[in-house]
């Protein structure tokens, strides 16, 4: 064996190694993909988990959570301020979802489940009359895609609440 094919086979096993080591990158960068995507979307649920946790167990949220849905006019003013925080946090866990989604940082199950829930909350009266006096607090794109939830219409969260269930 001369110098040349020596040389021959280093570049033939340097080049192996950087394939590798090229591949080995990519599942790793792959990995740390998902991960992220699972971290937010776990980030996202623990608060709205947190946002309806606090409706249920808190008697008298949950009282102005409820009036504050089928019609905020019948809320005193300290109510609709407790009724827009509440709503206010919810729309804005929806709204990093709808981010996450756009840039594919995020599960499309877990944005699509989310986007479910709300347009079931959208419908709502009280949801509606916060969204008309509230938008411009949210970025255009989200604007945008609540409209499209609100034209689209969508079953009445309520509905699941009545005594005889849903028709």
């Amino acid at each position: 064996m001369n110098w040349n094919m020596l040389g021959a086979i280093g570049e033939i096993v340097g080049a192996v190694g950087v394939i590798v080591t090229l591949l080995y990158l990519v599942r790793e960068v792959r990995a740390a993909s998902l991960e992220g995507k699972r971290s937010r979307y776990n980030e996202l649920a623990t608060g709205i988990t947190g946002i309806s946790r606090d409706w249920s167990l808190n008697d008298s949220l949950s009282d102005i959570i409820f009036r504050g849905l089928r019609d905020p006019a019948n809320l005193e003013p300290y109510e609709i301020f407790r009724f827009y925080s509440s709503v206010f946090g919810a729309m804005k866990a929806w709204e990093a979802s709808h981010h996450y989604y756009l840039e594919r940082g995020v599960h499309d199950w877990g944005a699509e489940g989310l986007r479910a829930t709300m347009a079931s909350l959208m419908a709502l009266p009280g949801m509606q009359h916060y969204w008309a006096g509230r938008r411009a607090w949210f970025s255009s794109e989200f604007q945008t895609e609540v409209e499209k939830v609100i034209a689209l219409g969508a079953p009445r969260m309520d509905e699941a609440y009545t005594r005889g269930g849903p028709a």
